[in-house]
């Protein structure tokens, strides 16, 4: 047997949900930009994580996925909700699981790093820091959301 079929990363992990990864390899979350700026996924952004199950990843982790636009960290972030494109979210989910591989979404809130021209900084409690600089949400508006 090869190194590479031997290697403890090319060995399957069951993780303690239950879930089963065909292999160690994984791409963190991050903020990849690629949606169309209304939230959805792009052409570009589905063949990028097929292109990365396909080489091989166990799992693939989509960073800053929103439940609302009124607090989106960029333009290019995810949004899922009453206004989504859910034939361009199916295709992204067959994609990112490719041959095997998983596809999960990195839900966020991006309070004080929402992007100030297309949503609202606010967060669970106001910051007033350097570059940093939110308000907070109200009581009311975090039931809201808890219920969302």
């Amino acid at each position: 047997m090869d190194q590479i079929h031997s290697s403890p990363l090319n060995q399957t992990l069951t993780l303690p949900c239950g879930s089963k990864l065909k292999n160690r390899i994984a791409k963190s979350a991050m903020s990849d930009s690629l949606g169309d700026g209304v939230g959805n996924p792009t052409n570009d952004q589905i063949n990028l994580y097929e292109r990365w199950a396909k080489g091989g990843l166990g799992l693939s982790i989509i960073g800053e996925v929103q439940a609302t636009p009124n607090y989106a960290e960029k333009p290019g972030n995810l949004i899922v909700g009453d206004h989504s494109d859910y034939d361009q979210l199916k295709r992204l989910a067959r994609a990112g699981a490719t041959d095997g591989a998983q596809l999960w979404l990195q839900l966020g809130h991006a309070g004080a790093m929402a992007d100030a021209p297309i949503s609202t900084p606010k967060g669970p409690s106001a910051l007033d820091l350097p570059g940093l600089t939110c308000g907070a949400l109200s009581l009311e508006e975090t039931r809201h959301k808890a219920l969302q």
